[in-house]
C-alpha cells in the first residue's frame, strides 16, 4: 500500500494521506509544529508533499525542514515542492514596471500587483497584509480580475474558504483547549510589553508575534534555487512539473492542487518533484 504524507495542508487534505498541519482544518488532520523535527520513523512514505510551506522557513531552516522529508521518505520515494515562483514574479515586475514607465493602459495597477506578490506576505505586519484588501475591498476592471486570478487563483471562492476554516479552527480550539493557553499567553505578551514600553512596545510585541506565527514569507525560491535545495537535501532527479502530472499514480485523483472544475489552487507556483 502506497503511504502518502501531506504537510501543511491546510484545508486541502485527502482521506487516503496523512495530513499534518500547525492549526489542524479537520479531526483528519494531525497537529503539529513544522519548525520542529517530525515524529514519523524513518524511511516512512512512499511520497512526502507540501505546497507554499517551505517559503515560510529561512534558508537554513528550509533546508532542515527538506532533509527531515528526506528523512521519512522510503528509497526510491518521491517528494513533491510547490512554493511561489521568484522567476515568474520577477518577470512579470519587469514586464509591468518598463510598461508603466511607458504609460500603457492597465500597466500601472498591475505593476501594483506584482509588487505585492513580491513584497507583502514578506512584509506585512497583519494578517493579510496589503494584498487583502487589494483583492477584497477593491473593484477592479474584468481584464484585471482575470489577471489576478491567473496569478493566484478564484480569490472569492478561496476568501470564503478560508472564512469557513477559519470557523473549523474555532471548533479545534474548543476540542482542544491547550490552543486556547496559547492565544491566553500571547495577549499576555501584548499587555506586558506595552506596560512596560507603552505604544511602541504594544505594537513590536504585537508584530513579533505575528511574524511568529508562520505567516510572513522568509525566503523566495526559483527553479534553480528549489532544485539546488532539494539537491543538498539528498534528493536527486529533480523536475519540474504542472500542477496536472506527477510521478505518483493517480495524483490527480486527489484533488491537491486542482479541484474537480479543473481549476488549479495555486496558479503562481513553482512545483519540483525529486527522488530519494
Amino acid at each position: 500500500m502506497v503511504k502518502m504524507l501531506n504537510l501543511g495542508c491546510g484545508s486541502r487534505y485527502h482521506p487516503d494521506w496523512i495530513n499534518v498541519d500547525f492549526n489542524p482544518a479537520s479531526q483528519q488532520v494531525i497537529q503539529h509544529d513544522l519548525s520542529q523535527p517530525l515524529f514519523f520513523d524513518s524511511d516512512s512514505f512512499d511520497m512526502v508533499y507540501h505546497s507554499h510551506i517551505l517559503e515560510h522557513f529561512n534558508r537554513e531552516q528550509g533546508l532542515q525542514f527538506l532533509e527531515e522529508c528526506y528523512r521519512v521518505c522510503k528509497k526510491s520515494g518521491i517528494i513533491r515542492v510547490a512554493v511561489p515562483d521568484l522567476e515568474v514574479i520577477v518577470r512579470y515586475y519587469l514586464h509591468y514596471l518598463e510598461k508603466a514607465i511607458e504609460g500603457k493602459a492597465g500597466a500601472a495597477i498591475r505593476y501594483d500587483w506584482m509588487m505585492l506578490e513580491l513584497f507583502d506576505q514578506a512584509v506585512r505586519t497583519k494578517t493579510g497584509g496589503e494584498m487583502l484588501p487589494f483583492l477584497t475591498e477593491q473593484s477592479h476592471p474584468p481584464e484585471l480580475t482575470e489577471f489576478i486570478k491567473s496569478r493566484v487563483g478564484n480569490y472569492d471562492k478561496e476568501h470564503n474558504k478560508k472564512e469557513l476554516y477559519s470557523i473549523s479552527r474555532i471548533m479545534n480550539y474548543v476540542i482542544k483547549p491547550a490552543k486556547i493557553y496559547d492565544i491566553i499567553k500571547s495577549h499576555t505578551v501584548k499587555i506586558l510589553m506595552a506596560v512596560c514600553l507603552g505604544k511602541k512596545g504594544r505594537e513590536f510585541g504585537q508584530e513579533t508575534l505575528f511574524r511568529l506565527q508562520g505567516e510572513v514569507h522568509r525566503w523566495m525560491y526559483d527553479r534553480y534555487s528549489l532544485g539546488r535545495a532539494l539537491i543538498n537535501a539528498g534528493f536527486s532527479e529533480i523536475t519540474i512539473c504542472s500542477p496536472n502530472e506527477s510521478r505518483l499514480e493517480g495524483w490527480k485523483s486527489y484533488g491537491l492542487e486542482i479541484d474537480s472544475c479543473g481549476l488549479v489552487y495555486k496558479p503562481d507556483s513553482l512545483i519540483c518533484e525529486a527522488i530519494k
